[in-house]
Formats: C-alpha cells, sequence, structure tokens
C-alpha cells in the first residue's frame, strides 16, 4: 500500500484546494483567541490504493514521460459545511482527526508511469569487412532504454545481454584444408583446388511456321421441338403399365396393397395365426376387428413395405421374388433378431421364412411361377406380420396385432434400413429416368432395350 501525509497542500501537488476549500490539516481557532499562533498541522495519511505492480500512484518527484495537464495525479480536499447539500450524495464523507468532516477527489492522472519506446531503426548498413563479420549482435536503442526503468536514480547500469554464439558442428560439411581439426579456426578454410570447367555446344536451330487463313463454313443446330415425355420411348407405359400413366398413382398403389393383402390372406395358416393371437388380447377385440388393425398398418405404410421388398429382392436374379440370403440381410439391417428374446431369435426368424414359403396346394397355377426357396410380395407381408408378433406380441411389448406390427416399421424396418431402401419409384422416374440424356441412350439401343422389357412383362403377367 502507497500513503502519504498531506496537509493543506502538498509540495508535489497531491492536495490541490478548490476555490471553496477549506483547511483540512489545520484547525480553526476559537473565539477569543484571535492573534495567537495557530496550532501546528494535523498530519493525515491517505491511502490511495493497494499496492500492485501497475496501480502504486507516488506523490514524490518521479520521471514523468507526458508533461502533459492529465499526466500528474491531483487530490482535491475541501471541508464539508454541516447543512449544505450540494455535495451529498457525489462524494463520500471523510471524518478527519480533528473531528470535522470534509470530502476528497482523487483525479488520478496517468494510472502508470511508462517510458516511451520510439520506433528503432535498423543499424546502418556495415561499410567495412569486420563490421560485417561481426559475431555479436548490435546494442539496439530499445534495450537501453529499458535497462533504465523511469523513476531510478543515477548511477545506471544498463542491461547490455550479449547474445551466445551457436555452437561448431561435430564434423566439416565442406571440403577444408584441415579435416582433423575442429577448432573454430579450422572451418572455412576451404582446400585450394583446381577448377576444371567443361564447355558443352548446342546447336540452336531455328524454324519457321506459316499460317494460313482459311474461312470455314460452320453449320448451325437444327432447331427441334424442346423434349417432352409423350414423344419419348417411354410413351408405351401409358397403355402398357397398371396405372395407364407415366407415374403410379395413389389407385394403383391401393390396388396393389388389396392385391397383395387378399393372397395373404387366401392363406389358412396365416389367417389362424392372426386368430390364435388375438386370443391374448386384453380389450377383447374380435378376429374381424384385429385382422382389420393390422390390415391398416400394413395399407398405412404401404410405399415404404414395397420400395423394402424391391430393393432386397433387386439383389438375387428374380426381381420379385426375395431369397433366403437377401432376406437374412434386410434382418439384420433393421436389427430384428435378438438372441435374448423367447420367440425372435436367428432361428426363430428362419423359421418364419419357411413358414411364409410354404405352399400347400401344388396343383395351384401359381406354383409355376412362385419359387419355393424365396418369397414374394405377398408371402413378404405375411413375414412381416409374424416377425412383428414375434419380436413386440405375445405380451412382450403390447397384446395388439395392429400395434405390434407399427411398432416393427417405426423401430426397425424405417430408422435403421440404408437410404436406397426408402427409395419411392416415382422419385426415381422424375430424378434418374425421365431425362433427355437417358432417352437418347434408350433410342440407341432400342432393340435390346425393347427385349429387355418384353421379357419382364412376361415374368410380371405369369406371376398375376
Amino acid at each position: 500500500r502507497q500513503s502519504e501525509q498531506f496537509t493543506s497542500r502538498s509540495g508535489s501537488e497531491a492536495c490541490q484546494p478548490g476555490p471553496q476549500q477549506s483547511d483540512a490539516g489545520q484547525q480553526q481557532q476559537p473565539e477569543g483567541q484571535q492573534g495567537s499562533a495557530a496550532p501546528p498541522a494535523i498530519p493525515l495519511k491517505i491511502v490511495l490504493s493497494p499496492q500492485r505492480p501497475r496501480t502504486v500512484i507516488s506523490f514524490e518527484n518521479r520521471v514523468f514521460t507526458s508533461d502533459g495537464p492529465g499526466s500528474r495525479p491531483v487530490l482535491t480536499m475541501w471541508q464539508h459545511t454541516e447543512g449544505a447539500r450540494v455535495g451529498k450524495g457525489l462524494f463520500q464523507e471523510y471524518n478527519l482527526p480533528n473531528g470535522r468532516k470534509c470530502y476528497m477527489y482523487y483525479n488520478s492522472g496517468n494510472v502508470m508511469d511508462e517510458a516511451e519506446v520510439p520506433p528503432v531503426w535498423p543499424p546502418a548498413r556495415p561499410t567495412t569487412v569486420p563490421l560485417a563479420l561481426q559475431q555479436s549482435m548490435p546494442l539496439a536503442q530499445v534495450l537501453d532504454i529499458m535497462s533504465r526503468p523511469p523513476g531510478s536514480a543515477p548511477p545506471f547500469v544498463p542491461w547490455k545481454p550479449v547474445p551466445r554464439l551457436v555452437p561448431l558442428p561435430g564434423s566439416h560439411t565442406l571440403t577444408v584444408s584441415r579435416p582433423e581439426q575442429l577448432d573454430a579456426a579450422a572451418y572455412g578454410r576451404l582446400r585450394p583446388d583446381n577448377l576444371q570447367l567443361a564447355i558443352t555446344a548446342q546447336a540452336i536451330m531455328k524454324s519457321q511456321t506459316t499460317v494460313t487463313e482459311e474461312t470455314v463454313a460452320v453449320q448451325l443446330a437444327e432447331e427441334r421441338e424442346p423434349w417432352a415425355l409423350p414423344s419419348s420411348i417411354f410413351k408405351a407405359r401409358v397403355k402398357e403399365s397398371d396405372a395407364r400413366a407415366f407415374y403410379d398413382g395413389g389407385a394403383t398403389v391401393d390396388k396393389m396393397f388389396e392385391r397383395d393383402w387378399q393372397r395373404a390372406c387366401g392363406k389358412e395358416k396365416f389367417t389362424s395365426m392372426l386368430a390364435r393371437e388375438n386370443k391374448g388380447n386384453a380389450a377383447g377385440k374380435s378376429d374381424k376387428q384385429a385382422m382389420q388393425d393390422v390390415h391398416d398398418m400394413l395399407k398405412k405404410h404401404y410405399q415404404a413395405f414395397y420400395s423394402v421388398f424391391v430393393y432386397y429382392a433387386a439383389g438375387g436374379n428374380d426381381p420379385y421374388h426375395m431369397p433366403l440370403n437377401a432376406y437374412s440381410s434386410l434382418l439384420d439391417d433393421a436389427g430384428i433378431p435378438d438372441p435374448e428374446s423367447l420367440s425372435c431369435k436367428r432361428s426363430d426368424c428362419d423359421t418364419i421364412f419357411i413358414v411364409c414359403n410354404f405352399q400347400p396346394d401344388k396343383n395351384s397355377p401359381d406354383v409355376a411361377v412362385n419359387d419355393e426357396h424365396a418369397l414374394m410380395r405377398f408371402e413378404f407381408m405375411e413375414a412381416v406380420v409374424r416377425l412383428a408378433l414375434a419380436k413386440y406380441g405375445k405380451g412382450q411389448a403390447t397384446d395388439d396385432l395392429g400395434i405390434a406390427v407399427e411398432l416393427l416399421f417405426e423401430r426397425n424396418l424405417l430408422p435403421r434400413l440404408p437410404p436406397m431402401a426408402m427409395l419411392v419409384s416415382n422419385d426415381f422416374r422424375t430424378e434418374r429416368l425421365y431425362t433427355e440424356e437417358v432417352d437418347l441412350l434408350f433410342k440407341q439401343h432400342q432393340v435390346w432395350v425393347w427385349v429387355c422389357v418384353r421379357a419382364s412383362m412376361l415374368s410380371c403377367l405369369a406371376w398375376h
């Protein structure tokens, strides 16, 4: 902490009374004692600030870097008159040792005394060889200023650090006269070898170029009508597809679903399984209502169901059948098998594949197009229902058949399968297939394209 003694005015401008400043260090003489000697001044100690490296203020004769009006700290003190309200709330009152009250205003000026260091110009360019080969750095002016802090008393002992030279290398990298010596004198003494200069001659060939200007007529591109779907190679889809349009509409998708549901319910084992699982329903729903709930949940997610079937069936040899390998990949991607489950282990999922692929009537016309080792779309629908009941039904998560199907879609199929498995056919047609570039490419190979399309259509008609 830094403190100073103040009387009415210090010798270093520590306290400057204002126009109405009273003497804080002198006591007024009582009445009847006029002309007598004034009592001695009462010493007063004022703590300006706690002692910190950059906030200590002293009022000694220090070296200031600036003589401006705001560079020196000033403390103004005046007596408080009882009843006066001018300074009330603006300044803090202080009680003097003589019992009087006073106000003090401290103008700190420059809180820190810092030496202004001007920009240092680089040393002059050496004019002699010794100056150019000097082994020490020139002493800059800034080091001399920093070695003499402001306010310090002489004699000054400047701090002039001498940089250390780098150590000598442990071996010679150049061809020197004395390679066995490693002292400072041995470095730089190169061996006087005879230089051999080789002069090669190369012939410079000049070539002459002749520029001929010729007028070439460029044919303008033929103007043709803008590309449109009705004039493309895809125009036959309007007449031959089930949708009778370039895209599959909502009515076509609903017709596909109802066809798959009808064929799935045509299997007695599937309907009897639903009736058996519905007996554990605590709400007492009828079998008809339970099947309707399953119907509604499958129809709600039928677009995702159809995209998943097409994605995994395309990995096999037949796009209309899902083999066992693709079925197993689907189970792994969706995270359906659970080794801790009582009815949804890997072996249980494989049993569901076998049960759904079973054909009770070997004489049915569907046997010709239904592969016994792969799932068709309606069989895959039955497998989805059986997987939902095995993982979430039977009281594990719910006893409602429709809710079990909803849980399988919400927790396994929709969030875990890759994005390509959820691709909508109409989006693929818009973004990739129905373009002018694809149309021109297909027209170049039109014969091969129509052979593939006809073969696919015959397979589809046989399946229906």
